[in-house]
């Protein structure tokens, strides 16, 4: 009987991680540049150039959308949105084998400084306390995340630039 539970209870856990739909009173972000105006969080569109982006010579980015967004919390299931004052997101839409690895034997930004990481097998999401100008410029570095105070060699260079 345990193990029908617990195994009843992981399988609830994973839909309710893996839907689309952010649950109430939990930070999100916007599925594309359209919801997030819908949503009044929009701020300005960024891209890259060329899309893809080569940051080496394996490793390359395709960005479909790019924007930053003030951070919101979500208030109901019905789009319900209560912007927070604490910030901004840039939330960047991709292709899933473009970072497939993201975070695990590359990760793009400096834990010590601003960086990006997965909020879907398809996107990334990276916090400012500010709005950023005009550029974005992320170094890319080789390895896994670091927690420990270890310096890890960059391999490249991530630049997003305004529309």
């Amino acid at each position: 009987m345990k193990v029908k539970f617990s195994l009843i209870s992981t399988i609830l856990l994973a839909l309710a991680i893996n839907s689309c739909e952010t649950p109430e009173g939990f930070p999100g972000v916007s599925d594309d540049i359209k919801d997030a105006k819908e949503r009044g969080v929009f701020v300005k569109e960024y891209t890259v150039h060329p899309n893809p982006y080569r940051v080496n010579d394996t490793l390359e980015i395709t960005v479909k959308e790019a924007w930053l967004e003030k951070q919101w919390i979500q208030t109901n299931r019905k789009h319900g949105t209560k912007i927070e004052n604490s910030g901004y997101q840039l939330a960047i839409n991709t292709n899933e084998k473009d970072i497939n690895n993201e975070n695990l034997t590359w990760l793009i930004g400096s834990y010590h400084d601003k960086y990006l990481r997965t909020s879907s097998c398809c996107s990334l999401i990276g916090d400012f306390d500010y709005i950023p100008g005009d550029t974005i410029d992320y170094i890319v570095q080789n390895g896994e995340f670091p927690f420990d105070n270890i310096e890890i060699p960059n391999i490249g260079r991530f630049i997003l630039v305004k529309k």
